[in-house]
């Protein structure tokens, strides 16, 4: 078993690299999705509409 470790040590940084990559194209791929597009762009007017509704209250 300690043979398997001795070349994980120069193995693993490679493999993490290329997992959190895939891992960030995942991410990338689903928020740029055409079906999430409404849902994200109504997230990003979220602090505009509570600039109206506080302008309503006064």
């Amino acid at each position: 078993m300690s043979r398997f470790f001795a070349g994980a040590d120069a193995f693993l940084p490679s493999l993490l690299l290329l997992i959190f990559f895939a891992v960030f194209i995942a991410i990338l791929f689903w928020l740029y999705h055409p079906r999430n597009k409404e849902k994200f762009e109504s997230y990003g007017k979220i602090p505009f509409k509570e600039d109206q509704d506080d302008e309503k209250k006064d």
